[in-house]
């Protein structure tokens, strides 16, 4: 069960903003990459969602900063040496494979 007195309020609803943002990307790129809809309504429509909806990606990184920063002071930085192994394996693995 999660202890809702250690959440962080305006985190969640970043986290919900973001999310939104994501899904508004996705749903939407079909109709903003259509040429046959370059200058109509919807296309115009679907770009202005596109563009308010960008801010998603940036919000995640951030957000995933704050957190992990947000933890305290811990004796020999363990949380941040333990969050690079996390981050670190996956990306000296996955590095290589997309450049390939």
């Amino acid at each position: 069960m999660t202890d809702y007195k250690n959440r962080i309020f305006p985190a969640d609803l970043i986290r919900i903003t973001a999310v939104l943002g994501v899904i508004v990307i996705h749903a939407d790129a079909v109709t903003a990459s259509f040429s046959n809809y370059f200058g109509g309504i919807s296309w115009w429509f679907a770009n202005l969602l596109h563009s308010a909806a960008s801010i998603a990606v940036p919000l995640f990184v951030m957000l995933s900063g704050y957190l992990i920063l947000n933890k305290g002071p811990r004796p020999g930085g363990y949380y941040l040496k333990k969050s690079a192994m996390r981050i670190g394996i996956p990306l000296l693995f996955w590095t290589p494979a997309y450049f390939r």
